[in-house]
C-alpha cells in the first residue's frame, strides 16, 4: 500500500522480517496519547495555593469567559493576556509554530482529533471543513480553555490557537498543550518518513518488483 502521506499511523517497533506485509504492519501502529495531565495538575495546586492566600487571579470571575470568535478564513488574535497562545500572534511570548500539512487537512485534522479526545477532559465542540474546535475542562475548578485549529492550504498549515477563556496567568497549561501535541506529530512524521523509505526501497529491491524470471 505504501505511504499515505499523514500522520494517522505509524510503528511502534521495528519490522523484524521483510516477510511482513504493510497491512500487516499497519495494524500495530497505534499509541495511546496521555500528554498534558502533569501540567494541568500543576496548574490547579497553584491556583490552590493563590486562592487559600487570598490572592484572587487578575481579570477572573465565577462565570465562564466567551468562546473565541474565528471565521472560515482566519482565527480569532489573542487577547491582550499571556493565557494564549496563537500560530498567528506577533508577540513573541503568544507565538507557536502552526503544524505542517502531510496531507489534504482533512486527514490531519482527523488525526488532530484523535489526539486532542484522548486527551484528559477535552471534548470536540464543533467541526466544520478546515476547522476543528474543541474544550479542555480542568478538573477541580472546572476552568474551560479553548483549543482551535485551522487548515491553510495555500501555507501548507494548520494554524492553531489554544487560550483560556477565564483569568489572565495560565502557568503556561495552552502553550504546554499545544507542545504536546507538536512533539507528537513530530515523532510521527519521523516514522512516515522512515516509512516511506523503507516502502520505496522494498519498491525496488524485492525480487518481485523485477517481474517473472526469463526462466
Amino acid at each position: 500500500m505504501g505511504y499515505q502521506g499523514s500522520w494517522d499511523i505509524y510503528p511502534l517497533s521495528p519490522v523484524k522480517t521483510t516477510s511482513e506485509t504493510w497491512d500487516s504492519i499497519k495494524s500495530d501502529m497505534w499509541i495511546e496519547c496521555k500528554h498534558g495531565q502533569f501540567s494541568e495538575k500543576d496548574r490547579e495546586m497553584k491556583y490552590m495555593l493563590l486562592l487559600t492566600v487570598g490572592i484572587v487571579l487578575c481579570g477572573s470571575s465565577v462565570a465562564q469567559g466567551a468562546e473565541p470568535e474565528s471565521s472560515m478564513e482566519a482565527i480569532a488574535p489573542c487577547p491582550n493576556r499571556p493565557n494564549c497562545v496563537s500560530s498567528i500572534a506577533e508577540d513573541a511570548g503568544q507565538k507557536v509554530e502552526a503544524f505542517l500539512l502531510r496531507g489534504d487537512g482533512a486527514r490531519d485534522l482527523a488525526c488532530l482529533r484523535k489526539l486532542i479526545l484522548r486527551m484528559p477532559r477535552s471534548a470536540i465542540v464543533e467541526e466544520r471543513d478546515g476547522y476543528l474546535h474543541a474544550t479542555f475542562k480542568s478538573k477541580v475548578f472546572k476552568f474551560i480553555d479553548d483549543l482551535e485549529l485551522l487548515v491553510a492550504r495555500e501555507q501548507g498549515v494548520i494554524h492553531v490557537r489554544s487560550a483560556a477563556r477565564t483569568g489572565y496567568y495560565d502557568f503556561n497549561v495552552n502553550r504546554d498543550r499545544v507542545g504536546s501535541l507538536a512533539r507528537i506529530i513530530q515523532r510521527r512524521v519521523r516514522w512516515i518518513d522512515m516509512w516511506a523509505m523503507w516502502s520505496r526501497w522494498i519498491s525496488t529491491n524485492s525480487p518481485l518488483a523485477e517481474g517473472p524470471s526469463a526462466d
